[in-house]
């Protein structure tokens, strides 16, 4: 009866130690995971997703997550290169892309990857924001990201890690530098205003003599041409006084003195008008007159 029951023990023992040796050769590796197997925290294989076997306490599966995450970083002050104080809230998305490279330097501590990540972003974003202004920046956000995330991977080559991408949340500015900004930003459009209003006087001044100097000219043609007429029209008119007066001389003479007469009352700025005559001339002369009407 006991040898029965040491055997049973026995078996139980032997189905216990190899359901436990079997627990310990078999692991699964998850999709999105690689392993590596390792001795003396060297890793010498690597294995994909699916159910595998290893030598129990002599080789131990490491599992490295190759999907992609990624990170959240708190508001980091920076400063642009014409002086603004920026919070920029920013996330990055990242992945492993040679593991045995990557466990080799963090040991697969995702804590101090953060940490390595943190600190090489943060460096070369201070950089790009000091190298461009608030303009810049706030225009044109993916220009600087692009040029921290080429960066950034240049660095991260040595830690098997590949920055797929980085991106603003959002870019706000400290609360003390917001009545600075806005007093800035005021005093910057009152100096575009004032150069805008000085910029239209000066084009309505240069409307304004070109169009005296087009009038003037203007003027000065219609005079030319007016005072072109006059003389062809004082030409004619002597000519035909000239014909007159020689078909009549005594009479083209009399009615000269009567249009002089007529103008010298007409043409005085005085209302009483009068003129200073010689009783010997012509026009008095009654025997004269009638037969110059005759």
């Amino acid at each position: 009866m006991s040898l029965t029951k040491n055997k049973i023990i026995l078996i139980l023992g032997f189905l216990i130690a190899t359901l436990f040796l079997s627990y310990q050769s078999i692991y699964t590796v998850a999709e999105g995971h690689t392993a590596l197997l390792e001795k003396a925290n060297l890793a010498n294989s690597q294995v994909g997703p699916g159910l595998h076997f290893a030598l129990p306490f002599f080789v131990r599966p490491e599992q490295i997550d190759l999907r992609l995450r990624s990170i959240s970083f708190t508001k980091s002050n920076l400063l642009t290169a014409d002086g603004h104080p920026l919070l920029i809230d920013y996330y990055t998305k990242w992945k492993i892309i040679d593991p045995v490279l990557y466990y080799q330097q963090t040991h697969n501590d995702s804590q101090k990857t953060q940490q390595r990540l943190t600190q090489i972003i943060n460096t070369l974003l201070q950089t790009e924001c000091a190298r461009n202004t608030l303009n810049t920046i706030i225009s044109n956000p993916n220009v600087s990201t692009q040029t921290v995330r080429a960066q950034a991977n240049q660095q991260l080559q040595t830690l098997g890690i590949s920055l797929v991408d980085i991106g603003f949340k959002s870019i706000d500015f400290p609360t003390e530098a917001n009545n600075t900004l806005l007093e800035n930003r005021r005093l910057e459009q009152a100096q575009i205003a004032l150069e805008q209003r000085a910029m239209g006087k000066a084009n309505a001044e240069s409307i304004r003599l070109k169009a005296d100097n087009d009038a003037a000219l203007e003027l000065a043609k219609a005079t030319e041409e007016a005072a072109f007429i006059r003389g062809q029209g004082d030409a004619e008119a002597a000519k035909i006084y000239s014909a007159a007066y020689q078909k009549n001389p005594q009479f083209a003479a009399f009615y000269l003195n009567l249009e002089a007469y007529r103008k010298g009352f007409t043409q005085s700025s005085t209302k009483n008008n009068f003129l200073v005559l010689n009783i010997k001339d012509g026009l008095f002369n009654a025997k004269e007159n009638l037969r110059l009407k005759s």
